[in-house]
């Protein structure tokens, strides 16, 4: 795990020989699509090395990556961009959107295109995404970054306070007093 987010922060620090290798902007070859389940998902495949599935945010699609960013994960990993269902250009499908269901999804299209393992990276509710794809298909999962997801649900560890009279924000919004605070 050290190794692929070593890996990440080097990728992300380099600056002018990472524009120098990223000569075209992946995001404009245009998407093709696999079915998956009830739905076409929308999906770019480029780079070379080992895969890494990329689990953008809700509402966001696989163009909203940063072109550099994804230039520089090229140079060292086969990446795969897609959308989520009824996101961008894949096709809602009859059912509900859930965490689970978009886990679903990400398993289904890590199978359709032949992967065995993938690496993932997850942002924002794409990084829930990952989390539940990994707990329940962790034989697909081979290194996960959640950027900016958590868990939620039963099965959430809260992050201890440690400051006396913190508040923290309980979804959607309510603030909730520390046991410190009565």
């Amino acid at each position: 795990m050290a190794d692929f987010l070593w890996k990440l922060r080097r990728l992300y620090h380099r600056t002018e020989d990472a524009r120098r290798g990223a000569r075209s902007d992946p995001r404009s070859r245009a998407p093709k699509t696999v079915r998956v389940d009830d739905i076409l998902v929308a999906y770019r495949v480029f780079g070379e090395g080992e895969p890494l599935l990329m689990i953008p945010a809700y509402l966001s699609t696989m163009d909203m990556w940063d072109p550099d960013l994804l230039g520089r994960l090229a140079a060292h990993f086969t990446v795969v961009l897609f959308d989520n269902r009824g996101m961008g250009q894949t096709t809602p499908g009859d059912e509900e959107f859930t965490i689970d269901r978009f886990a679903l999804d990400a398993a289904g299209l890590i199978d359709a295109l032949g992967f065995a393992r993938v690496h993932v990276l997850g942002w924002s509710i794409g990084g829930d995404v990952a989390l539940c794809l990994a707990a329940n298909h962790p034989q697909k999962v081979n290194k996960l970054v959640s950027y900016a997801g958590d868990c939620g649900g039963p099965q959430k560890v809260e992050a201890p306070d440690k400051r006396r009279g913190r508040q923290r924000l309980d979804f959607p919004g309510r603030v909730r007093r520390t046991a410190e605070q009565g």
